[in-house]
């Protein structure tokens, strides 16, 4: 039988370019990244009222004229107390000046921390579900292993291409990477490396570059979404594989028929059931998909470029994110199977 479900939208908060849920799912944790002005923010948001409850202006903090470099990607630790921050360059993100990763207090936005880093622009961080381990891959097609206790690096991991995705399981027994642009002739695309030794367990084959993973809850599932934004013919695409034997589970978007305006898919997340996704897209919808039949259930235009979606922890709430200051929004649903 079908998946069926209904989303009420609950508010809509400002726009972002990531959205972070609290494990209580009433509190979401957005970042805004612009340019012109230039301006890297953090704001938490109470979902029930609408309120601001903090707002970071990381950029204030983190702007190293010395080497150049600036904010670019971020996560939060799992209670939503520290930021993540990774650097990139100001001027080429060939330059090999340093980059920095910095550890920052939510309620101050002062340093708690800061790693040494890259000698590359930093492109994507995670951070492991029990707060020991913090991933960062680069341009440079490398990864980095930080235990967070000791603020050591414990592993350097190589990869075919700049690493656009990051993602751990919900058990932390492995780390999923995604290669996007500068990426080498011969390599895979998405790799699973075991969190105990920090090799290889599966490589996988997707196709187009890659800019989102996520695994089901149980991790015996990860979802992979990317494409070629800006290209004449589309290449959105959007698999399902299978974390134990590295099998295609299911393709829900690529191939023929897919409209030349759909030609990225940005971000994906797991219901906490683990037989619902969700995907956004730069075809402005955001789409739900029974995993059992692979099948789209529900979809919704947001009529703007859609950056990133989240499923609240507890599975009440959908969130979707669009990054346009002068008409994007973040819009959060209740999500109910009925």
């Amino acid at each position: 039988m079908t998946l069926q479900v209904e989303l009420e939208k609950v508010c809509e908060l400002p726009p972002a370019r990531r959205i972070f849920f609290h494990p209580d799912g009433n509190i979401l944790a957005t970042y805004r990244s612009t340019d012109l002005p230039a301006s890297r923010s953090v704001q938490v948001w109470e979902i029930d009222s609408g309120k601001l409850l903090k707002e970071i202006e990381i950029w204030s903090f983190i702007n190293c004229f010395r080497y150049n470099y600036c904010p670019s990607e971020i996560c939060f630790s799992r209670d939503l107390n520290t930021i993540i921050v990774g650097t990139r360059s100001c001027v080429s993100m060939r330059s090999m000046d340093p980059r920095e990763i910095h550890l920052m207090d939510v309620s101050t936005g002062k340093d708690l921390t800061i790693l040494p880093g890259h000698n590359s622009d930093i492109m994507s961080v995670a951070i492991s579900p029990d707060g020991k381990y913090l991933a960062s891959g680069t341009w440079a097609n490398e990864i980095k292993i930080w235990d967070l206790h000791s603020s050591e690096e414990v592993a350097t991991l190589e990869c075919s291409g700049s690493v656009e995705a990051l993602a751990f399981s919900s058990d932390g027994s492995t780390l999923a990477s995604g290669a996007g642009m500068n990426r080498r002739r011969a390599g895979s695309d998405v790799i699973v490396w075991r969190t105990n030794s920090w090799t290889k367990t599966l490589e996988l084959v997707f196709g187009p570059y890659v800019h989102t993973v996520d695994f089901s809850p149980n991790a015996r599932v990860l979802a992979v979404g990317g494409g070629l934004p800006y290209v004449q013919d589309s290449s959105a695409c959007l698999k399902i594989f299978d974390t134990e034997t590295g099998n295609v589970i299911e393709t829900l978007v690529g191939g023929y028929g897919v409209p030349k305006e759909y030609q990225c898919v940005e971000g994906v997340s797991f219901s906490t059931r683990g037989d619902l996704l969700a995907s956004g897209s730069d075809d402005n919808f955001v789409r739900l998909w029974d995993l059992r039949s692979g099948k789209c259930i529900a979809e919704v235009d947001t009529k703007e470029h859609v950056y990133d979606v989240d499923f609240s922890p507890n599975g009440s709430f959908l969130a979707a994110t669009q990054a346009s200051l002068k008409t994007g929004k973040t819009l959060i649903w209740k999500a109910k199977l009925v």
